[in-house]
C-alpha cells in the first residue's frame, strides 16, 4: 500500500546451454564436385580436417534484474545484468594449404559476454474513456572479452580483406578489426611525408564490429 512503490520484484537465473556441431565434422568425408565430362559423378576429400574429439559448445549464464513500477503503475523500471560464458566455442581455423587442406574444426576457446539493460516505461497519457498513450525506451551495452584459444594459437583470422583483418585475440574484445593506423602528431593530426599520409608499423586496432551501445 504505496502511492510511490506500487510494484517491486528482483529476479536470479543460472543456466547452461550446450550447442552441437554441423553435420559431418567428426570424419572426414566425400563432397560432390561438378560433374566430370559433363555426365560422370565426381568426389573429392573435404578440404576442411575433421575432429573426431570435438566437444560440444557450452554456454554457461547468470542474470539478475529487478521489475520496479511507480505511481499506481504509470512508470516503469526494469534492469538487467548478465554474464555468460561460451566455452570449447567450435571454429574452423585456418591451417597451410601446403598441408593439402584449408582448415581444421577444433574447440578454439571461450569468450565472455558481460552486459546491461535498462528499459524505461510509462503512460503518458490516461483518458478516462479507456484511451491511453503510452512509450518505453530502452539501453543495452555489451562487453566481451576472449579469454582463451586453442593450444598454439596466439590469434584466430574470422575474416580479411585489403590488408585489414577481423581477429579473435586473447585478452582483446571479440570483433575487433586490426589494420594499419595513421602516425599522428600529439594534437592528433596526421603526419605527412612526401604528401602521403605516414602509418604506425604493425597491426593495431582499428574498430570493431559490435556497437558501444544500442
Amino acid at each position: 500500500d504505496n502511492n510511490f512503490l506500487s510494484f517491486a520484484k528482483v529476479r536470479a537465473s543460472w543456466a547452461e546451454v550446450g550447442n552441437d556441431a554441423d553435420p559431418y565434422l567428426l570424419q572426414q568425408v566425400y563432397q560432390p564436385q561438378q560433374l566430370w565430362d559433363g555426365s560422370i559423378p565426381k568426389f573429392a576429400e573435404n578440404n576442411e580436417i575433421a575432429n573426431s574429439t570435438l566437444r560440444p559448445e557450452i554456454t554457461t549464464g547468470i542474470e539478475l534484474g529487478a521489475d520496479l513500477r511507480f505511481l499506481n503503475g504509470r512508470l516503469g523500471l526494469d534492469v538487467t545484468y548478465y554474464n555468460q560464458s561460451t566455452r570449447d566455442q567450435i571454429l574452423a581455423v585456418d591451417i597451410s594449404r601446403a598441408s593439402g587442406y584449408t582448415s581444421r574444426v577444433l574447440n578454439a576457446g571461450e569468450i565472455v559476454n558481460r552486459g546491461l539493460e535498462v528499459m524505461l516505461s510509462g503512460t503518458i497519457l490516461e483518458l478516462p474513456g479507456g484511451f491511453a498513450w503510452d512509450a518505453s525506451v530502452n539501453f543495452a551495452r555489451n562487453v566481451n572479452e576472449v579469454i582463451e584459444l586453442a593450444d598454439g594459437l596466439e590469434s584466430l583470422t574470422l575474416w580479411g580483406i585489403r590488408g585489414a583483418s577481423l581477429e579473435a585475440r586473447v585478452g582483446e574484445a571479440y570483433g575487433n578489426l586490426y589494420g594499419r593506423k595513421f602516425a599522428r602528431t600529439d594534437e592528433g593530426d596526421i603526419i605527412f611525408e612526401n604528401g602521403f599520409p605516414t602509418t604506425l608499423p604493425g597491426q593495431h586496432v582499428i574498430g570493431n564490429i559490435q556497437p558501444d551501445f544500442i
